[in-house]
């Protein structure tokens, strides 16, 4: 039998070991080779499917949370319902929709629109308080002058006529110099008549939600009692005002199918509105 040669170049004898080998019972030692830690799986990134833009849907907006059930509300951002820099505690933000708009409207400036009854019965009021005055002033011009003339016994007829005609037309002069400064002077120093007052309405401009100026209401003073200012003329101003007289009617039946803002044809022209106040 042939024996290998050992490392060293002696022969190994049959039965003897080498210091050098390991005992014959011992596990040839192995060594642990560190394994990368493993690595997540990874899904392969999917672009998501885009759609053309006549087929993608529009964001819906976004609602505002709702505080919950017996919480407090927060106060309104900055500009809601704020008054304009007119000095008036009636002045507020201009209508929340157009003339026009196919809206309702039902309030302006944060007030609404004043009921036609309300508005009739301030119109009655103000008639009677200016009809004692002009009642007064009519009596002293046409009734005096007649009285006079029969007492100095002017016998001609044509001295009564001209001092009836002359009477009517300085009469109703002064009649509409009441009722201006009635509804004109007297409404801008107190900002309201005295039956808008008991009615609790109010005129406000349209454009800028402000009381209505001198300037607006001379103009629903010019467009409401146009026709009776014809009158003051002699002849020419009875024909006219006979034939117009109607134009009072249409004027305040307007507001009854006026939208969205039930204006009367005075209202229109003086871009304002009726309101109802509180106080």
């Amino acid at each position: 039998m042939h024996v290998p040669a050992s490392l060293d170049g002696e022969q190994r004898r049959p039965g003897v070991t080498s210091p050098t080998d390991p005992p014959a019972n011992e596990q040839p030692e192995t060594r642990q080779v560190p394994q990368p830690p493993p690595q997540p799986e990874t899904q392969p990134e999917t672009q998501p499917e885009t759609q053309p833009p006549s087929l993608q849907k529009p964001a819906e907006p976004q609602q505002p949370a709702s505080p919950a059930y017996g919480g407090a509300w927060s106060a309104p951002g900055a500009g809601y319902g704020t008054v304009l820099s007119s000095g008036s505690d009636y002045a507020a933000q201009p209508p929340p929709y157009p003339a026009g708009a196919g809206f309702p409207v039902t309030t302006v400036g944060g007030y609404p629109l004043a009921p036609q009854t309300d508005r009739l019965l301030a119109r009655l009021i103000d008639v009677a308080i200016t009809y004692v005055p002009n009642f007064v002033i009519s009596l002293i011009v046409l009734v005096v002058p007649i009285v006079v003339m029969v007492l100095t016994r002017v016998e001609q007829p044509v001295w009564y006529v001209v001092a009836f005609v002359a009477g009517f037309s300085v009469s109703l002069l002064l009649n509409l110099l009441v009722v201006y400064y009635y509804e004109v002077i007297y409404q801008k120093q107190k900002g309201q008549t005295f039956g808008k007052l008991k009615m609790r309405i109010k005129i406000l401009e349209l454009e800028t939600g402000a009381p209505a100026g001198t300037r607006a209401l001379q103009k629903r003073f010019l467009a409401e009692y146009c026709v009776s200012m014809a009158l003051v003329i002699p002849v020419l101003g009875w024909i006219v005002g006979s034939i117009a007289s109607f134009y009072n009617y249409l004027n305040f039946l307007w507001c009854l199918w006026d939208k969205p803002y039930q204006q009367c044809l005075h209202d229109k022209y003086a871009k304002t509105v009726v309101i109802k106040v509180a106080e």
